[in-house]
């Protein structure tokens, strides 16, 4: 049985132009053409048989015969017989037309014996053949080519010529079917860098490149070829996809911060070591690896890092966007195949077309994805297709860009001019060589379609030699031949990898993890740490407090210890006895003193601030003493900078750790576990949470709740006195304040001079009322509630909350509505904004991160934040679930110990913000507001480094500025007491230093004090039968008609007596103060050693060290704001 098909002719061209029945009046009548090679002349009426046959007879003469493409617009044709020499398998076959598929699956496998030797002769054939486009080579074409044969059969490679390279680099561009800016490809600038085979020569080279093709802004096509790939040695790759590309950061409801093409990469980057900054528009580092195969990563110079802001000429509300992009386009990815040799690292580097910026990087939705969003800043009438708004922020999106590389002179091509540039070359490459390989669906730009010729132009793809082939990503392949794995050494690529692990061990190795904290932030991050461990080591969580410590260390086949740093280097209160019993174990060297750590695999991650300069202090200490006491280290102690990325930096930490970890006890896991362990879960926001009402029953103590919350025992204070100290005009407010607490807690708390009071701010009654009129769904106020989150439509309690706690008390006593919103609290605003004009501005802050940074510096709080986006309205458990809970802030007292009565000294931090909005700290605000006889929660918080010498006669030198007088208040008192009681006190002296006389505090106080006073001196003899030697020594730093002079002048200017107090006669030094202040004292200490010591500058650090380690140079400082 037969079926006949009739082919109807149609002038129509189709939208996608692409493999469907077409004809043309230049054909015979009621005929078919396929423009890519497989239609032929079918008459009308034609049974399926005799169009099989004939189908079968034209494939077998296709190669014999040109192809004839058309120009649609004016029926004008080409005929391509250059298709004859195609090299690879097209997709396309009698059955079916392929060629709108992507196809870019790697082709980088290295080249059979005998293709390779094929290649080579053709390549010496065509290299020879064409005389005009390279210069006169130095032998003729038979000696060439045995010479290449003869190296190719021996070792299966053989050199190009400089001027052999560079035809071939030209001819691979102009070969490339899917790049329209062909025109060109005879400017090619071919840099040989085949001598350079590290990672270091490399990414030398890399820059050359770039500042080469920047030009300052004219940029000139040009490309860098590495060594050639050999077999039995590493491939020379560069593992980015474009050089200069912007990273992607993955959060954890799967949402992308910046460029999703880059996520991966970006992952490889930061398990390599690097720490972006979360953003946008993070440029990522430079990925390479050479001769050794090992990846290296490289921050690329900011002079080549070029980057264009863009900005619409008319359109204002595409500029308020803040959209970037890169100047430079530069292909690094892909494998230069020529003459039989495949050259693995080869990166080159064009100008753009505007529509790739425009439509494909910022709008296609698999990239930013931007449409939506420039359409709601636009205004435009999104409510249907039919309004065109799609279109309008296409064409006006590319009029930015165009116009913004304009402004900044940075090379640029519309697609118009690119494709009427591209049909020119298609004509002229059919004159000179007769035809030219062209993919349609790359050519046809984007945008605009049928506007611009290329859209009517039929075209033929096929793969000619030289070539520029697609690879495989290093990442997925890496170290996939080897024997045996390194997980130490390729710590990120278990990330990716492919092959298949041996199963995991049936006894799994017990892991401790150990945090001390002071504010939650350790605990938080050693939870992390478990969760990671737990896919495949029996992982468990231990406070550096507990009992049974040592107990459970010895037990553990490895430790993680995390830990924060109380102030410039001590140890968090709650690891303050395993600090103690670090230092005994150090000092004693007991013959079993190493037992606990002999040989037990360890690792450290330290909290800090950069603020201090002994950053994470205590975790390096840690650190150290374990490798001292016998245990091995299995990776480097991490620091985590609370200004700089600590979330990121313990990421990767915790990454290398696990990996170090499986590598140490020789583990190696499915790839489904290591992805499982190495996804680290950071903090989010994108979790539903709800309240539980309780029972008015349950009801529990708001003190005891805040012991549990912050780890000390809560006393109420009840303030009894409070006294301006100064009343400079202008200057921060200081108050002395005197509080009394209950009979019963003073007997069970005591502190000391030196020691720390410990106060729970609140937030103000206003904030509170306010926020509870702006969230919806408030639980009742006076029940007792549980705060509970759900995962895996499992409801559970969230940890560390405060349970059986009424609404207001959680609001007042423990949600921080002080503090600015993260991003992430600002995409949840996003997310519930009502108003367009909230969600524009919400979503620059949320995805802008210079935008945020800026916002951020005004201080905004939560309620501030709902006051500037009025519209938005959000569950109040969503909310709550998002914010931090208050810290205590830690206040030196400032009087001797005294039952049930304890006194502060308290500098008021009030300032402006950069758009100068005056600003008050949360707890000093609420000091300065409090009137007499308000309670407020505190706990004492020994300062074990920071305490009068035991030995009363030895003398104390105090040195401080501004509200560091506090400590020295509760000296100068004991001292007096010790001397009252009879005890032999040596001098006391005061260094003070501050900006005016006004300021000058406590004056009157220490007059009474100083031996010049004689007749307190002398009545209190005689009361007492003893007397205080005490001295105090102001500097002013703007006294008016006075030059600057700081503190630490002040000591150098008494150099001889602090000399003589604090190391003849053995006497302690103490300094209270800011950060910079104590930094600059301890510059003049050096000094005074020097000079009065007569020692080098190394030798009067190394005293101020063993100072230090004597107790006899002690530091209480604090941040600079």
């Amino acid at each position: 049985m037969s079926s006949s098909v009739e082919m109807v002719s149609t002038k129509t061209r189709v939208d996608s132009g692409i493999g469907e029945p077409i004809s043309s009046s230049s054909s015979s009548p009621g005929l078919a053409v396929c423009p890519f090679g497989f239609g032929k002349k079918v008459a009308k009426k034609t049974t399926l048989a005799d169009i099989g046959f004939k189908i079968i007879q034209e494939l077998r003469k296709s190669k014999k015969k040109p192809q004839t493409i058309l120009d649609w617009r004016d029926d004008s044709a080409h005929s391509d017989i250059l298709h004859r020499r195609n090299r690879k398998k097209m997709p396309c076959d009698t059955d079916k037309c392929m060629a709108s598929a992507m196809n870019i699956g790697p082709a980088n496998a290295p080249l059979p014996r005998d293709q390779m030797l094929q290649q080579a002769e053709d390549f010496i054939k065509e290299y020879y053949q064409d005389r005009e486009n390279h210069e006169e080579p130095g032998v003729c074409k038979e000696e060439r080519t045995v010479e290449v044969m003869r190296q190719l059969k021996s070792v299966e490679s053989y050199t190009l010529t400089e001027d052999e390279l560079t035809w071939g680099a030209r001819t691979a561009w102009r070969n490339a079917s899917r790049c329209s800016a062909r025109i060109i490809w005879k400017k090619l600038r071919v840099l040989d860098c085949r001598n350079a085979t590290d990672s270091d020569g490399m990414f030398t080279a890399i820059c050359k490149h770039l500042d080469i093709s920047l030009n300052g802004g004219a940029i000139e096509p040009c490309i860098t070829i590495f060594r050639e790939r050999r077999s039995g040695q590493h491939d020379l790759r560069v593992w980015n996809n474009l050089l200069l590309a912007f990273a992607g950061y993955e959060q954890e409801d799967g949402s992308i911060i910046g460029d999703p093409a880059s996520v991966e990469l970006t992952q490889v980057c930061e398990s390599l070591g690097w720490v972006g900054g979360g953003g946008q528009w993070d440029l990522l580092p430079l990925v390479l690896s050479g001769e050794d195969g090992v990846p290296h990563w490289y921050e690329i110079p900011e002079k080549y890092c070029l980057l264009v802001n863009i900005k619409h000429p008319t359109i204002e509300a595409i500029s308020k966007m803040n959209l970037k992009w890169i100047g430079i386009p530069m292909v690094s990815n892909m494998m230069y195949e020529v003459g039989g040799m495949q050259f693995t690292a080869a990166p080159f580097s064009g100008w753009y077309q505007g529509t790739e910026i425009a439509n494909r990087d910022l709008l296609d939705v698999q990239r930013y994805n931007l449409l939506e969003p420039l359409g709601q800043a636009m205004g435009l009438d999104m409510s249907s297709n039919t309004t065109m708004w799609k279109d309008v922020v296409s064409l006006e999106l590319n009029r930015a860009v165009l116009e913004s590389y304009k402004d900044a002179g940075v090379s640029i091509v519309d697609h118009y001019t690119q494709a009427e540039q591209f049909i020119e070359h298609m004509k002229s490459e059919h004159k000179v060589r007769g035809g030219c390989p062209a993919d349609w669906v790359w050519i046809v730009p984007p945008q605009s379609g049928a506007l611009v010729p290329t859209f009517h132009q039929e075209m033929i793809r096929y793969h000619l030699s030289p070539s520029y082939e697609y690879q495989d990503r290093p990442w997925h392949t890496y170290g996939k031949n080897r024997r045996k794995i390194s997980f130490r050494s390729v710590a990120w690529s278990v990330l990716f990898w492919n092959s298949i692990y041996k199963k995991m061990l049936t006894a799994r190795k017990k892991v401790t993890v150990l945090y001390g904290t002071e504010t939650g932030s350790s605990k938080r991050y050693a939870k992390q740490a478990v969760e990671v461990f737990s896919t495949s080591f029996n992982s468990s969580l231990l406070a550096l407090n507990s009992e049974g410590l040592y107990r459970e260390i010895m037990s553990s086949d490895m430790c993680l210890f995390i830990s924060s740093t109380f102030g410039n280097g001590e140890a968090p209160i709650m690891a303050e006895s395993f600090n103690q019993e670090l230092n005994a174990k150090l000092s004693k060297n007991e013959e079993n003193s190493q037992e606990w750590f002999t040989r037990l695999p360890y690792g450290v991650f330290g909290l800090g601030s950069s603020a201090y300069p002994n950053i994470a202090a205590f975790g390096k200490f840690v650190d150290a003493s374990l490798e001292k006491l016998g245990g091995v280290r299995i990776i480097p102690v991490g620091v985590g900078d609370e200004l700089k990325n600590q979330k990121g930096s313990f990421k990767v930490w915790i990454q290398q750790a696990f990996l170090a970890a499986a590598d140490m006890f020789d583990i190696t896991l499915s790839e489904e576990k290591m992805l499982q362990a190495l996804k680290v879960k950071m903090e989010t926001g994108k979790q539903d949470f709800r309240w539980v009402v309780q029972s008015s029953t349950d009801r529990v103590s708001l003190y005891n709740t805040l012991s549990n919350i912050h780890g000390r025992e809560m006393v109420e204070l009840t303030l009894k006195q409070k006294n301006s100290l100064h009343e400079v005009a202008g200057e921060s407010r200081a108050l002395l304040l005197d509080f009394e607490f209950p009979d019963d807690a003073s007997n069970r708390l005591s502190y000391n001079a030196g020691d720390h009071l410990g106060i729970c701010p609140s937030n103000e009654n206003e904030d509170v009322a306010f926020i509870k009129e702006h969230l919806l769904d408030n639980p009742p106020s006076d029940m007792p509630l549980l705060f509970q989150k759900c995962e895996n439509n499992v409801w559970t309690d969230v940890d560390d909350f405060p349970k059986h706690l009424t609404y207001h008390e959680l609001l007042t006593y423990f949600a921080d509505l002080k503090r600015v919103p993260s991003q992430d609290v600002l995409a949840l605003f996003l997310a519930h904004a009502t108003s367009k004009a909230d969600r524009e501005s919400l979503y620059t802050l949320v995805n802008d991160w210079e935008v945020y940074e800026a916002w951020r510096k005004e201080e905004t709080t939560l309620c501030e934040t709902f006051r500037e986006f009025p519209s938005v309205r959000i569950s109040s458990a969503q909310v709550i679930g998002m914010l931090r809970i208050i810290q205590n802030r830690l206040y030196s007292i400032a009087s001797a110990p005294s039952k049930g009565k304890v006194s502060l000294v308290v500098g008021v931090v009030e300032y402006k913000t950069p758009l100068d909005f005056p600003k008050l700290g949360l707890c000093t605000g609420e000091l300065l507001q409090a009137s007499l006889g308000t309670k407020i929660p505190g706990f004492f918080r020994p300062a074990v480094s920071f305490s009068l010498p035991k030995d009363t006669h030895k003398p104390v030198l105090m040195v401080g500025a501004g509200s560091g007088i506090a400590p020295f208040r509760g000296f100068w008192q004991e001292r007096q007491l010790q001397s009252a009681k009879g005890l032999p006190v040596g001098a006391t002296s005061l260094f003070y230093g501050c900006r005016v006389p006004g300021l000058d505090l406590l004056r009157d106080e220490t007059d009474m004090l100083a031996n010049k006073q004689g007749l307190f001196s002398w009545a209190l003899s005689l009361l007492t039968g003893g007397s205080l030697e005490f001295e105090r020594y102001t500097a002013l730093s703007r006294a008016p008609g006075t030059s600057r002079r700081y503190v630490q002048d002040l000591l150098v200017e008494e150099g001889a007596r602090v000399w003589k107090l604090w190391q003849e006669q053995g006497g302690s030094l103490y300094v209270c103060g800011k950060i910079s202040m104590a930094a600059g004292v301890q510059e003049g200490l050096e000094n005074i050693c020097q000079e009065f010591g007569g020692i080098s500058r190394k030798e009067a650090k190394e005293l101020l060290d063993k100072m230090r380690a004597e107790g006899r140079y002690q530091e209480d400082i604090f941040g600079n704001h």
